[in-house]
C-alpha cells in the first residue's frame, strides 16, 4: 500500500503545469506489520469543516475501490462547490490521497482519481497572468430585431433591440449568470439586465417577476436584453435606452448628459457567475443603414 506524497503534484498545480505523481514519487512506509496511511502535504485551507463537507458531498471512506471512479465522475459532473477553484482543487486532492490510502486503493486508481479533478480544473494561472474565464460574452445582432407596432396581441413597448449572449465554454456548469451594467455612455452606475423575456418587448397586463441570471451547462448560452429603442410607450420616442431590473420589476433608463437625455452609444457590461472569472466588455451602439441596432465590442 503505497503512501501518496502530493508535495511534487502540488507544487507543479502551483507552476501551472498539473500531473499525477509518478511511481517515483510515492513512498511506502511500513512498521510493526501494518503501512503507515498518512498523506503529506496538508493544504492551509484543509480544515475540519472543509473535510466533513468533502465526506459528506463524496463518500469515498463508504465507497469500494471498484465504484470510486464511478462516484468521482458523477460528482464532477453537478460542478465541485467553491469559488477560489485552485484552492479547492489542492483540498480535494488531498482527500483522494487520505481516502485512497485509508481505502488501501491502488496506486492506478489514485492517479485516475487524481486526474479527473485535474482535468476539470482550469489551469492556475501566476498571480501576474489574468484569469481566463469560462464565460464568453457577445453583442447579438439580429436582423429580426424589429418589432411590428401593429396587429399584435399585446401592445408593444419598443421598436427595436438588441441582446447580449453568454456562452459557458467551460467544463463545468455555472450557476447565476448574470449581466450588470456598469456604465451608459458616460453615466456610471450599476443595472441589472434582463434575462431576454417578451415583457422586454410588449406590455403586460400581468408582467411575470423578471430573471435575472440563469444556470449554464458546459457548451450553454443565454440572452440578456441589452439595448432597446422606445416607441414613447416606457420611454421618449426614438430614444435607445437600457432595460433593467430592480426588484423583479422591469424598468428603462435613458442616460443623461448635462440635464439632457440621451440615446445609448457606449455600454460598458460585467459578466459573471459562480464560479467563472468575471468578464468585462465595453460595446459601442450603433444602427445599421437598415436600422437594426448593432453591438460592436470596442477595442
Amino acid at each position: 500500500m503505497a503512501r501518496l506524497h502530493l508535495g511534487p503534484l502540488l507544487c507543479l498545480i502551483l507552476l501551472n503545469a498539473c500531473a499525477a505523481p509518478s511511481t517515483q514519487d510515492r513512498t511506502v512506509r511500513q512498521g510493526s506489520g501494518e503501512v503507515e496511511k498518512v498523506c503529506t502535504e496538508k493544504p492551509p485551507g484543509y480544515t475540519s469543516k472543509v473535510e466533513a463537507r468533502l465526506k459528506a458531498e463524496l463518500p469515498l471512506s463508504m465507497t469500494p475501490e471498484p465504484q470510486a471512479e464511478g462516484l468521482v465522475k458523477s460528482y464532477l459532473d453537478q460542478q465541485p462547490k467553491g469559488t477560489d477553484r485552485g484552492e479547492d482543487l489542492k483540498d480535494y486532492l488531498f482527500y483522494v490521497c487520505q481516502m485512497s490510502n485509508n481505502g488501501g486503493w491502488s496506486a492506478d486508481t489514485t492517479e485516475r482519481l487524481i486526474h479527473l479533478f485535474i482535468d476539470r480544473w482550469p489551469a492556475t494561472t501566476s498571480e501576474s497572468a489574468p484569469a481566463t474565464s469560462q464565460l464568453i460574452v457577445e453583442g447579438v445582432n439580429d436582423p429580426f430585431s424589429r418589432v411590428p407596432q401593429e396587429n399584435q396581441p399585446l401592445p408593444p413597448k419598443v421598436t427595436r433591440f438588441a441582446r447580449i449572449k453568454v456562452q459557458n465554454v467551460g467544463r463545468t456548469r455555472i450557476t447565476k449568470v448574470g449581466v450588470a451594467v456598469l456604465k451608459i455612455n458616460r453615466m456610471e452606475g450599476r443595472y441589472q439586465l434582463p434575462v431576454k423575456s417578451m415583457d422586454t418587448l410588449f406590455k403586460h397586463n400581468n408582467p411575470l417577476p423578471q430573471q435575472v441570471s440563469v444556470d449554464l451547462n458546459p457548451g450553454e448560452d443565454t440572452f440578456f436584453d441589452a439595448v432597446i429603442e422606445c416607441n414613447g410607450t416606457t420611454c421618449t420616442k426614438g430614444k435607445l435606452g437600457v432595460p433593467y431590473v430592480d426588484n423583479g420589476d422591469l424598468f428603462v433608463i435613458l442616460p443623461v448628459e448635462e440635464g439632457v437625455e440621451k440615446s445609448v452609444y457606449e455600454l460598458t457590461v460585467r459578466a459573471s457567475g459562480d464560479p467563472a472569472a468575471p468578464v468585462i466588455k465595453t460595446f459601442l451602439v450603433s444602427r445599421s443603414t437598415d436600422g437594426i441596432l448593432v453591438l460592436k465590442e470596442k477595442p
